[in-house]
């Protein structure tokens, strides 16, 4: 239980990786590929297992469910939830601002120019294996913000963030280790300027990102309890409940 409390007083949206490559990316497309994928597959097994262990079991006999639909309902639970989430992440973004520190840093029309290198070879490679990485900070994302959440309004559900539950296969079904070893390799055998120059842009485009949302009001307003505001509604449906002690 310490390590869960330390996980909820440590992790915020904030500090955790953003889950978004700029603010024109589509949350509800992100979060389907996530969960779509081998390791949100694993998450959503997981996911399931929590609620069968915390479901209220004359709550599921009242409304005729059944432990084994619980995984279905978690699913579908976290692609709304986790797009939700993603959305309100992207409302606090300052497009503005973005903007003008992406074109400071990166050049005048360097999104168009992002845009256009994605169609070359080099970096076609590169984002096919980089995109593994991706999916997994949505899902990571989405299961340590929805963890925070629980614990912070004392709902009775388990931990669902590997880091939070010490899970150790889900730790190590993460790719995220393995993805940057394959990127390490394959930036060290390929060098070619478009590669090179859409490396150079990313970088300043994630700059520009984390700028645009190192506000004070981000920094005062974005929680877990705004990511996942009146999911407890939702939560009842599955049976799980309030109560003076997260389990």
């Amino acid at each position: 239980m310490a390590a869960v409390a330390l996980f909820a007083a440590t992790i915020s949206p904030t500090r955790a990786q953003i889950p978004l490559s700029s603010p024109y990316d589509n949350p509800a497309d992100l979060v389907r590929e996530a969960l779509a994928a081998p390791y949100g597959r694993a998450m959503v097994v997981e996911f399931g297992a929590v609620l069968r262990a915390s479901a209220d079991a004359a709550c599921l006999r009242s409304k005729n469910l059944k432990p084994e639909q619980l995984e279905t309902l978690g699913e579908a639970f976290l692609v709304k939830w986790g797009a939700s989430s993603l959305r309100t992440l992207a409302s606090f973004i300052d497009i503005a601002l973005y903007e003008t520190e992406f074109a400071k840093n990166a050049g005048a029309g360097a999104q168009t120019e992002l845009d256009r290198l994605k169609a070359d070879p080099d970096v076609k490679r590169y984002l096919a294996i980089e995109r593994p990485r991706r999916r997994a900070a949505v899902v990571n994302y989405i299961v340590e913000q929805f963890t925070r959440y629980t614990l912070i309004n004392r709902i009775m559900v388990g931990p669902v963030a590997p880091l939070a539950s010490g899970n150790q296969a889900l730790l190590d079904a993460d790719p995220t280790e393995k993805v940057e070893a394959d990127l390490e390799e394959f930036l060290a055998s390929v060098s070619s300027e478009p590669l090179l120059r859409y490396l150079d842009i990313s970088e300043k485009a994630s700059a520009a990102l984390e700028t645009s949302l190192n506000t004070e009001q981000v920094r005062n307003s974005l929680g877990p309890s705004e990511l996942f505001r009146g999911a407890e509604k939702d939560l009842a449906g599955l049976c799980i409940v309030s109560g003076n002690n997260p389990r």
